[in-house]
């Protein structure tokens, strides 16, 4: 690495974001993966309940879709050779999509929390 260099060349940035997309890809199969085992165990006990818990990963897609399509895809200037595989339209909706994601899941969770709370305080 050439310090001073225009753009550095970071030499584990490839293998930093190919063990993120590992991790995002195995963390959304297991995610329905156990949603649906949960679905078959609780169809049987409780149908009302199963659905839901289907309706829950219907609705996490569905903000998948909607954070990806938020996304902006336009090519970024001035990257490195190595970035430029990474820099498609997809891959840049795709991180705009977690960023989004991530920052939605930051303002639910202490609405979330309160309410789970006074479900419980009630029961």
């Amino acid at each position: 690495v050439d310090p001073s260099a225009e753009n550095k060349e970071y030499v584990n940035t490839g293998l930093l974001l190919d063990w993120t997309y590992v991790i995002f890809v195995v963390t959304v199969v297991c995610m329905i993966a156990f949603a649906l085992w949960q679905f078959v165990t609780v169809l049987k006990s409780n149908p009302k309940s199963a659905l839901m818990s289907l309706g829950v990963v219907a609705l996490f897609a569905v903000m998948l879709f909607v954070t990806y399509s938020m996304g902006d895809g336009t090519p970024l200037q001035g990257l490195n050779a190595d970035s430029q595989s990474y820099n498609t339209s997809f891959w840049l909706k795709v991180t705009d999509m977690s960023v989004s994601y991530t920052h939605l899941r930051a303002h639910e969770t202490p609405e979330h929390l309160v309410c789970r709370l006074l479900l419980e305080k009630k029961k």
